[in-house]
């Protein structure tokens, strides 16, 4: 039997972030097709019953990337277990596993989340072209390249020069098949929590706020939404925002907590506000790739209003009105699809959606090309 290794070159257990959550996911939903180990670092927090083996050969340190010791383990392991295909979440690690999987004959994959140079030139950094560089070296010696959506597949092509054939769609996805049918309930319980009356509108955004693109979603949220709730017909709603890493300086959001904005922080139950609230706010105008968070709200059929940016990804034509967006920057419009959709919420989340991004599904493309070999 085939043998596949992924390299998470960072640690992912337990999956917080959206990051961690596509690793997560793709590593389990890999390892229910194919016999799967997972290489990354030794501090994950490795959960019971876990669908695939996992070792920690990568070290903590950034020198990881570069890591001469971590790369002989590597090899006297492919070779070992003889595997045929060594999958990269990230290109950096690329660097130095394109040689082992070279050494030991086998297969380099790369499984992009997003083009990392435009992320980082989108925020304003100086190294995104050394970001590129780098990208350029490891996407073309890949046998095949992963790509989270299309929107990053074909310019990724015409960039790098790749090769169409070479370069698959693999979305991230959802463990859930079919829209929950709990959101009454947990709309209720939501309420009650939080000593709200049961007409009162949620409204929702989450990520970390140690993120700057999420932060700057945040500012736009407290300058370009909270101030014309009475406009949008929910002059009572309720803000909830949730993830750590908001900086001293914005004290807690304590000066908006009359407007109707609570802090949350981390929520480790963040399931249970996807889907007890009426609608997420998306604002996100940088950052690259698919934003994995409103892949998670749709999945528990809740609606979301975002910008063009942070939908990138996402195919719109399969979420049956769900997913409503604005140009970046037309805050007017996105007022607008807010008010319509509090005042009219969609049906809810159709088949297509879960046809589209449930993780088996995500998945058929990569095990086809493995089970031919």
């Amino acid at each position: 039997m085939t043998k596949a290794v992924f390299v998470v070159p960072y640690r992912f257990l337990p999956p917080r972030n959206g990051g961690q959550q596509a690793a997560w996911g793709f590593a389990a939903h890999l390892a229910a097709a194919v016999e799967t180990s997972v290489l990354s670092t030794p501090d994950n927090e490795e959960p019971k019953n876990l669908p695939f083996e996992l070792l920690s050969y990568l070290e903590r340190s950034p020198l990881r990337y570069l890591s001469l010791r971590s790369a002989w383990k590597t090899l006297n392991y492919l070779r070992r277990q003889q595997v045929g295909f060594l999958i990269i979440q990230q290109p950096f690690i690329g660097l130095i596993m394109g040689a082992v999987a070279r050494l030991s004959g086998a297969q380099l994959l790369v499984y992009s989340h997003n083009l990392e140079y435009i992320r980082f030139k989108s925020m304003g950094k100086w190294f995104w072209p050394l970001v590129y560089a780098i990208e350029y070296w490891v996407y073309r010696r890949a046998d095949y390249v992963l790509f989270i959506s299309a929107d990053e597949r074909e310019p990724a092509i015409r960039t790098f020069g790749l090769s169409p054939q070479r370069c698959i769609n693999v979305p991230f996805g959802t463990r859930f098949s079919a829209p929950p049918s709990d959101r009454a309930a947990a709309r209720i319980r939501l309420r009650n929590t939080h000593n709200l009356a049961a007409d009162t509108p949620i409204w929702l955004f989450f990520g970390p706020l140690s993120y700057s693109p999420n932060l700057e979603a945040l500012d736009r949220i407290l300058t370009e939404i909270v101030p014309y709730r009475r406009e949008l017909g929910a002059p009572d709603c309720r803000i909830f925002i949730c993830g750590g890493g908001l900086p001293p300086a914005y004290q807690g959001l304590e000066a908006y907590r009359s407007q109707g904005v609570s802090y949350l922080g981390f929520v480790p139950n963040l399931e249970d506000y996807l889907l007890g609230a009426d609608l997420m706010l998306n604002p996100m105008e940088s950052g690259a790739g698919i934003k994995t968070k409103v892949i998670e709200a749709l999945a528990l059929g809740l609606p979301v209003v975002s910008t063009q940016n942070g939908a990138m990804g996402v195919d719109a034509a399969v979420c049956g009105g769900m997913l409503a967006i604005a140009p970046d920057g037309d805050y007017p419009r996105f007022r607008a699809l807010v008010r319509d959709i509090q005042a009219n919420p969609p049906a809810g989340i159709p088949a297509s959606f879960y046809a589209t991004y449930h993780w088996p599904n995500c998945m058929k493309p990569l095990i086809a090309i493995i089970n031919r070999a």
